[in-house]
């Protein structure tokens, strides 16, 4: 079965869903001139919806696995477009295809492809990628030894030393509204109850706008935002699918907007602090490699973080939304990047 068809059996709407998102998929092999003779390694990456930070991810992984001078290497990417059913379905697409490996990006994702390869009995080796803490998620049975036919690239999302950060830059923070999706599982949740708990310790109010799909961002979040002195948003694809709208919001009442991936900062966010995405890609590619080219177990690769985390600071946001920040405190942070920002 050859991973650009797609058969169906059950279900006119998922019949209908993957053959219009599929239509749209990314194909293309990898090669450079010494690879002509090499054998052809095929990777279904499956990506929850499309942003900035996907897109650098997908090319990480793509330019690290060009690289390669023993084997080709051809992408289809799959993108659900937020929809878990279409998700679902692409899943158990690739499970019968002849995909060698998987690669997820997103704890959402993660969870249904390892559900759904333990319900098929399937030992197509599937690396997670971005996801927050796999042993609590049941993808792994211990970092060291994840076990079985999974391993995970971790997103750490350095709670504690986030809000560190922002509260050295901005003083005072009284009142932080939190934006994220109650519907992807217990990651996001447990990075709520970490935020909640470094704010409570330094006095500060968390309030929270819960939303389910990208079009409850903007209307939940304006009708909360007065009052508050930061917005904060995690790695969720559901909120940073609908970053642009936050960006007005807080440009509008003056309001710091904090986000967990560096592209939103360079969007328009004041602040961002995380990993450059395209580690998630580049380490995830260096483990496909270990099982496609020298034939290790994917369950023996130990799970891993893909670099180091700095707080990036857009100026141009940082004086719409709020807030002013002394040459010296910059200097003090350390691991820190500034961007212009848009004009």
């Amino acid at each position: 079965m050859k991973l650009s068809k797609i058969l169906i059996l059950s279900g006119f709407l998922n019949l209908f869903l993957i053959g219009f998102y599929l239509t749209n998929s990314k194909k293309q092999a990898l090669c450079s001139e010494t690879q002509i003779s090499c054998p052809i390694k095929k990777i279904a990456l499956l990506i929850p919806a499309v942003h900035p930070a996907m897109d650098s991810i997908e090319q990480g992984l793509r330019l690290a696995l060009e690289q390669s001078k023993k084997a080709q290497y051809e992408i289809t990417t799959l993108n659900g477009n937020g929809n878990r059913q279409l998700m679902h379905a692409q899943i158990m697409h690739v499970l019968d295809s002849d995909a060698d490996l998987i690669f997820t990006v997103g704890g959402g994702l993660a969870s249904l492809a390892q559900k759904a390869s333990v319900k098929k009995q399937s030992s197509k080796p599937i690396i997670c990628s971005a996801v927050t803490d796999p042993i609590k998620l049941g993808l792994v049975q211990s970092l060291e030894q994840p076990g079985k036919n999974v391993t995970c690239i971790i997103e750490n999302p350095a709670i504690e030393k986030q809000v560190a950060l922002l509260v050295a830059i901005k003083t005072p923070i009284k009142q932080v509204l939190l934006v994220y999706d109650t519907t992807q599982g217990a990651g996001l949740e447990g990075e709520k109850n970490q935020l909640s708990t470094a704010l409570q310790a330094r006095n500060i109010t968390l309030k929270t706008v819960e939303v389910s799909n990208p079009g409850e961002v903007y209307p939940k979040t304006a009708a909360m935002i007065t009052g508050c002195d930061v917005v904060i948003i995690f790695k969720d694809h559901t909120t940073v699918s609908a970053v642009d709208g936050l960006i007005k919001l807080c440009t509008q009442h003056r309001v710091t907007l904090m986000t967990s991936d560096l592209d939103s900062g360079i969007k328009g966010a004041a602040l961002s602090f995380g990993v450059e995405e395209e580690m998630f890609g580049q380490c995830g590619a260096a483990v496909a490699r270990q099982i496609l080219e020298n034939g290790i177990a994917v369950g023996t690769i130990a799970c891993r973080e893909p670099g180091s985390h700095y707080l990036q600071i857009n100026q141009a946001s940082c004086k719409q939304q709020g807030l002013e920040i002394e040459a010296q405190k910059m200097l003090l942070l350390g691991t820190t990047k500034v961007v212009k920002g848009p004009a």
